[in-house]
């Protein structure tokens, strides 16, 4: 392979597996992507370009930090390309840049370790559309963070005798934490510990590096810790088994539809085992070659590095399943990781680099490792080929007959196509053996037997759809045409929870409805304050009041709502409440306009302190409580006396603008604004 060239074909791979998506009117929609990424990135994009730092999001739960919260990457440089090019087109080219920075810096920390061109291209391209990074385009923060990885490690490496090079880890360690995902930065950290430690970097130059790191990250660290503090976050525990990989979820590294899916319909009709990340597959042909090395008794000293690596972070990926991971509980922040799936990032790049030292092997016709490798693919091929040609019969005295006759046929067409790459990667390594293929053909064609496996079985995993979904819905128009330009919307607590799982024929059907009844964070693509939010981070004084007022009947939570400035109720069903009335109604959606909403500033003579939080949730409820005529406050205040101005109270908005309200009050009395 001629120099430059393989730069080229990482490039022109990753092109060619995004050309669906790159030039044409369609877009990535699964999950999060149109629900959560979406939205967040389009008001990041519209504040910095309108000459806003955005500090606040007065969009979301009554107002929410925007840029405390890590995910946004407001000030993560590759959100340039969101910045300058038009808004989806710039989401477009971000994911692509990652995939193609996870490529290249794959390649070339594979080249430091000492493969082959070939070998490092197969171990680039095994990590790059491996089914944990493509399957992270719906969480885009995780492929983001999962990109950086292979140049953290490649300037590790080399900081060994170069300050230079420290100082690069510490840059790309700090760009890795700006992309997003916390997890991937604190397993990284680890990682970084134990690979330092194996290759005898020196641990002074590794904390140098990682302080470097935090250091330059510390704008973002410090505002995202506090916001923590005061999160749902802090002291949620949640099970350490609720998203963890199950064991018998191995068997979709060998077939990708082992366990079900949760692609082919917006509900899986069938997926066992975790949902988090939608496949673990990273081609049949690189998990040979991985574990063939992996229980090879000659190992080089990278191998047996990221063979423990490897074995080590998919028992942790079992989660609480195993003693080991209750264990390493101890270790600071641990408990702090949720979905312990995610270490199936360490796995699959430790995977695809093993995957690359068995390529090498193979064009070295090292016959050891050969016939390991043979041994290997048989006995998968003949394995499949049973499950075959019985059509997965023995599954059927397990799962009913409706979910075989569907499940049966995934299982088959995908054990068919696997078998038809097994089949040809048999029989050229058996022609390499006897020298019947020459080495630049044996080259061509494991790396395209490869290449097609991955695009083959990942291209389906993030279904795209029509960018023109996010348009403006029907019903943002009778908001827009409100004189009263700050108020705010919610949906009545029967609409959040009927969809709080996707509702829809299909994936397009689904999104429509999300915007048809403009669902938490849908209101920021169009400038409406929404009382909801759809976040990962919630401020757990606002969480928890508007789970009383969701659980509550809904005449006695009216007042609370009314006090929310909440002027319009978005609802499924029609509902009752005095001081409501429908304004709205199309198919199944139905709007209400709160006669009693309370305005965005008012000024309140009157308040009571209570200290204790259980007193002033039970006599916020009560029938004691009028939100227009007294404040409830937790601590005592000093008051002031106020200039008489007038002998009316009133409050008067000074300005228009969104992300600051400047009022003046006029009052003869003290009181609360």
């Amino acid at each position: 392979v001629k120099k430059g060239l393989s730069f080229i074909v990482l490039v022109a791979t990753t092109i060619l597996f995004f050309s669906p998506v790159l030039l044409t009117p369609y877009i990535w929609g699964f999950r999060d992507f149109h629900r959560y990424i979406y939205p967040i990135r389009f008001f990041a994009r519209e504040s910095i370009l309108s000459g806003i730092i955005p500090f606040w999001n007065p969009y979301l739960a009554g107002g929410m930090p925007f840029l405390a919260s890590l995910q946004t990457c407001v000030f993560y440089p590759p959100s340039i390309f969101i910045y300058i090019l038009p808004f989806n087109l710039g989401l477009k080219f971000y994911v692509l840049f990652h995939f193609a920075l996870a490529g290249i810096s794959m390649y070339l920390l594979s080249r430091e370790l000492g493969l082959c061109k070939t070998s490092s291209l197969i171990a680039s391209i095994v990590w790059s559309f491996s089914g944990w990074m493509v399957s992270s385009i719906d969480i885009v923060i995780i492929l983001a963070s999962s990109a950086w990885l292979g140049l953290i490690l490649l300037f590790a490496l080399k900081s060994k005798d170069s300050l230079f090079y420290s100082i690069l880890t510490g840059l790309t360690l700090s760009f890795q934490f700006l992309a997003g995902e916390p997890s991937v930065f604190y397993f990284t950290l680890l990682f970084l510990f134990c690979f330092s430690f194996y290759f005898r970097l020196g641990l002074r130059r590794i904390i140098l590096s990682i302080l470097i790191g935090i250091g330059l990250s510390l704008f973002q660290l410090l505002p995202f810790l506090e916001m923590v503090s005061y999160s749902t976050r802090l002291h949620s525990q949640e099970s350490s088994t609720y998203w963890a990989f199950v064991p018998y979820e191995l068997f979709s590294l060998i077939l990708p539809s082992a366990t079900g899916t949760i692609i082919r319909n917006p509900q899986p009709y069938l997926h066992l085992g975790q949902i988090w990340l939608k496949s673990s597959y990273f081609g049949i042909i690189p998990f040979i070659l991985s574990v063939a090395v992996i229980f090879s008794p000659k190992k080089e000293r990278a191998v047996s590095f990221f063979s423990l690596l490897s074995l080590f972070t998919i028992l942790l990926s079992f989660g609480g399943m195993t003693p080991l991971y209750k264990l390493l509980q101890a270790l600071p922040l641990f408990s702090f990781m949720r979905y312990s799936v995610k270490w199936l990032y360490l796995a699959t790049f430790s995977l695809s680099i093993l995957a690359g030292f068995s390529a090498s092997y193979i064009l070295k016709r090292d016959k050891s490792s050969l016939m390991l490798i043979l041994f290997s693919a048989c006995s998968i091929f003949f394995l499949l080929a049973f499950c075959f040609f019985t059509n997965y019969s023995f599954l059927s005295q397990f799962f009913a007959e409706s979910i075989m006759i569907r499940w049966a046929g995934d299982l088959s067409s995908d054990s068919l196509f696997i078998l038809i790459i097994l089949g040809l990667f048999i029989i050229t390594s058996i022609l390499f053996r006897q020298h019947l293929v020459k080495e630049g053909w044996h080259k061509t064609l494991l790396f395209g037997l490869i290449l097609i496996d991955l695009f083959w079985f990942s291209e389906g995993l993030n279904p795209l759809i029509r960018e023109s979904l996010y348009k403006e819905p029907g019903i943002v128009k009778i908001f827009k045409s409100d004189k009263d330009r700050y108020f705010r919307f919610c949906h009545s607590p029967e609409t959040n929870k009927h969809f709080s799982m996707v509702r829809g024929r299909s994936l397009e059907e689904a999104i429509e409805n999300v915007h048809r009844y403009i669902l938490p964070n849908i209101g920021m693509l169009f400038g409406l304050f929404d009382a909801g939010a759809y976040d990962s981070i919630y401020l757990e004084d606002y969480y928890k009041f508007r789970w009383f007022t969701g659980i509550a009947p809904f005449q006695i939570a009216l007042p609370l709502v009314s006090m929310m400035n909440i002027k319009y109720i978005v609802s499924k069903w029609p509902i009752k409440g005095e001081g409501i009335r429908l304004v709205y109604s199309e198919n199944e959606l139905f709007l209400y306009e709160n006669s009693r909403f309370l305005a965005r500033a008012l000024f309140i003579q009157d308040f009571k302190v209570i200290k204790d939080r259980t007193e002033v949730l039970n006599y916020i409820f009560s029938d004691s409580f009028s939100p227009e005529k007294e404040v409830v406050l937790e601590e005592e205040v000093r008051s002031q006396k106020s200039g008489v101005r007038s002998q009316k109270s009133e409050v008067r908005s000074q300005n228009s603008e969104v992300r600051s309200q400047k009022s003046e009050v006029r009052s003869q009395k003290s009181g609360v604004r």
